[in-house]
């Protein structure tokens, strides 16, 4: 009847427990309820250091629980009182009387000094005595052990009460074990996720790898041909060329050499981008001298082309690198330029928008679809557009760009409708008081 009762006790606590804390406790209630003891510890074993601590008690005043849960019981205490000598019929636990010759060990008896404190009876049960219940985990040491003292009729356990005792830390220690199987299985099932999003991110890292690789190799082809092709020309018609056509091959040469050149300049600014290597030189400055520096150097690669500028009504400082401020407006000028409709101006204006200042590229080109705006900003992100002759780019502008603006602690967007061109917008940091004051210093 004992077993019966604390299987049904042990049954729900198994099935409703959730927590290693809240899981002990109840089975601890359910050993002092079930097989009428007062009093009830719970030691786990911990592997780290082969010794077995106080995880839960039932029974225990305050001044003692604090004492008790402090406990530390090495792996050779727990081998002392488990000897056969002390073995209970049937193999049903460990009874070690008060008054037993081990307890004259003093670090068997400074582990279990207040490991019970019964009441005092003149019967069988003695104050002092323990009854040691272990749990049994395999072919290995005991995961831990149950301690039930001061039982309430006063005397030592029945066989009944000793079956329902090993039933009880039977069930416990397979719970236990499910437990920690359950556990071991959320632990394998993290690691497998995150060693497959391991291998997910380095068979994307190496189609990356190879897409750069294919899109370097095809832009590096594209100005080679050009410079082989024409310088082989020369050496083969050389004699019968007249000077305009010499002329006209060694300009194609030049053109396909600084595109090329544009293009490796181009790899190595990304490399030290990426690599967090390149140096920004921060200054508070306004906006008009690397504005006007751009829209200069664009104006004399793009002749005729109209550049508007619209400078605002109050001056509008940031903090910033300005040398990449004028690169960056560069970019975008010269990517406005590229594709805009001739005799369609380029437009430029900045102000100030609260802590930030606002840098507008508008230009009238053929416009950008939503579906194309995910890949602009993508290293060789080049569209379907064609741009204006004489004038092939990299495919890197727009991408060092938004690197660069990122790099200064801003943003750089774009807002575009198929056949209503394109506003690229720069937002950086204003230049306030605090930034003042972190420059002077």
């Amino acid at each position: 009847m004992r077993a019966l009762e604390a299987l049904v006790s042990l049954g729900p606590v198994t099935m409703a427990a959730r927590d290693l804390g809240g899981y002990l406790a109840r089975v601890a209630e359910a050993a002092c309820t079930a097989l009428d003891f007062g009093v009830c510890l719970i030691y786990l074993r911990d592997p780290s250091d082969n010794s077995y601590h106080v995880r839960t008690t039932r029974g225990v005043g305050d001044d003692e629980r604090g004492v008790k849960l402090a406990a530390t019981v090495p792996a050779l205490v727990l081998g002392a009182l488990t000897t056969r000598e002390h073995q209970l019929a049937h193999g049903f636990g460990y009874y070690v009387r008060g008054d037993d010759h081990v307890w004259r060990t003093p670090l068997v008896s400074r582990c279990f000094a207040m490991a019970a404190s019964p009441r005092v009876h003149q019967c069988s049960w003695l104050q002092g005595d323990l009854f040691l219940i272990p749990l049994p985990d395999g072919d290995g040491p005991p995961s831990g052990f149950l301690v039930l003292d001061e039982p309430l009729d006063g005397l030592r356990p029945s066989d009944d009460t000793l079956l329902g005792a090993m039933t009880l830390a039977k069930g416990c220690a397979d719970a236990l074990l499910y437990g920690e199987m359950q556990s071991r299985s959320t632990r394998n099932e993290h690691l497998y996720n995150k060693e497959h999003d391991a291998v997910q991110h380095l068979q994307t890292l190496d189609d990356l790898r190879n897409d750069f690789v294919s899109t370097i190799s095809h832009e590096l082809r594209t100005p080679l041909t050009g410079i082989k092709g024409y310088t082989d020309s020369l050496i083969m018609h050389w004699d019968r060329m007249d000077d305009d056509r010499r002329r006209a091959a060694v300009t194609k040469i030049s053109f396909s050499t600084e595109r090329l050149n544009r293009l490796v300049q181009d790899l190595l600014f990304i490399s030290r981008i990426e690599s967090g290597t390149l140096p920004l030189e921060r200054t508070i400055a306004a906006l008009d001298e690397p504005i006007a520096s751009a829209v200069h150097a664009v104006a004399q690669s793009f002749a005729g082309q109209r550049i508007e500028v619209r400078p605002p009504r109050e001056a509008a400082q940031v903090l910033a690198d300005m040398d990449r401020v004028e690169q960056v407006v560069t970019n975008l000028l010269d990517n406005g330029a590229k594709y805009s409709v001739e005799g369609k101006p380029v437009r430029v204006s900045w102000a100030r928008r609260g802590s930030r200042v606002l840098i507008l590229v508008t230009d009238r080109g053929p416009g950008i679809s939503t579906e194309d705006q995910k890949k602009l900003f993508a290293r060789f992100g080049k569209l379907g557009h064609a741009p204006r002759a004489g004038h092939v780019g990299t495919g890197l502008g727009l991408y060092i760009s938004r690197n660069l603006v990122e790099a200064m602690g801003g943003r750089l967007r774009v807002r575009s409708l198929p056949g209503q061109g394109s506003v690229f917008a720069v937002t950086l940091p204003a230049a306030s008081d605090t930034s003042r004051a972190w420059r002077e210093g």
